[in-house]
């Protein structure tokens, strides 16, 4: 009997949740700088309660590098940077275009 596999709905919130949170603070972390950013702040702006945000991130620094990380790279998706389609076709062309 072949099992049509649905969407994991816990993992797929869970995916959301991480996004909102990297979000905010990003938001945050623009506005009123890195330093001056608490975590509390990040999860009042995300609507999670700031344990999730120590749960998923475990420190500010951790969040900070997904910030930056989905900055570059455009999302939060566990995909290295060099591995991204768009990097490998920037580094294909022969020369940068203006």
């Amino acid at each position: 009997m072949n099992k049509v596999k649905r969407p994991d709905k816990r993992a797929e919130r869970s995916r959301r949740t991480r996004e909102k949170v990297v979000e905010a603070a990003r938001e945050l972390f623009l506005a009123q700088g890195y330093g001056a950013t608490n975590l509390q702040e990040v999860a009042d702006r995300a609507g999670v309660a700031v344990q999730t945000v120590h749960f998923v991130f475990r420190n500010k620094r951790t969040l900070f590098k997904d910030v930056v990380d989905a900055s570059i790279a455009g999302n939060t998706e566990p995909v290295a940077t060099m591995d991204r389609e768009w990097f490998r076709a920037a580094c294909a062309e022969p020369t940068a275009t203006g």
